[in-house]
């Protein structure tokens, strides 16, 4: 059976070796599930929490909205 996910943020990152190092620098509080090697699900309520953390912690997170 197919399932529809609503209201959630996706994060995806260049590969699984960058993924951890954010995931332990305190990203993983703000995951749902992980979906594959360098892409996780957040609550789409979290994604300002989310992007802050990247920014504070030198990234520039890029948004796809639609």
């Amino acid at each position: 059976m197919p399932t529809l996910l609503s209201n959630v943020a996706i994060v995806q990152s260049s590969d699984t070796g960058h993924l951890e190092r954010l995931l332990s620098a305190g990203l993983g509080r703000f995951v749902v599930a992980r979906l594959g090697d360098h892409v996780v699900m957040i609550d789409h309520e979290r994604a300002a929490a989310v992007r802050k953390l990247l920014e504070r912690l030198g990234e520039t997170p890029g948004l796809v909205t639609g």
